[in-house]
This record gives C-alpha cells, structure tokens and sequence, in this order.
C-alpha cells in the first residue's frame, strides 16, 4: 500500500537535471516553462527559476491536463491564470 502511496506522489513531481543537480519539483507549482533552444526555463510560483536540460516538448509530456501551450515557446499552468489580456 505505501508503494503505491508513493508512486502516486512522484506523478505529481518533475525531476528536473541541470548542471550536475537533479531538482524534484512539484507540478502544481509551475507557472510557467518556456523554450531555451535545447533548454527549458521553469518559472515556480516562489519565483523561482530552474534551468532544465530537456526541451519543452519533451517536458510538456509529463505535465497534467492542467497546462496549456500558448506558444511555441510557452506552456502556462491554467491553475496559475489570473487573467488573459
């Protein structure tokens, strides 16, 4: 039961690897990913911004229904929208 308490858990989390650091992020706390040629920045809700190794389109694929591509160059956590100008 603990086991698949935990792999439940680690769904909701991105293992993001930059510059010889493994971060473990929390899904909901995206805002934002945006393109950076063969990188991805990550926006967090603390303002935080973490630098990942992975192109966009292949983060994207682990993300929830939860996030939108609005751009080539972005994808937006919906949960996160507070206004659309």
């Amino acid at each position: 039961m603990s086991q698949a308490r935990a792999s439940s858990s680690l769904s909701d989390r991105l293992v993001v690897r930059s510059q010889g650091r493994a971060d473990i992020i929390d899904i909901a706390d995206i805002v934002r990913i945006s393109g950076a040629d063969d990188y991805s920045e990550i926006l967090l809700a603390s303002g935080r911004t973490v630098l990942s190794e992975r192109r966009l389109a292949e983060l994207e694929r682990n993300l929830h229904t939860d996030f939108l591509r609005v751009h080539r160059s972005y994808v937006v956590n919906l949960r996160h929208v507070e206004a659309v100008e």
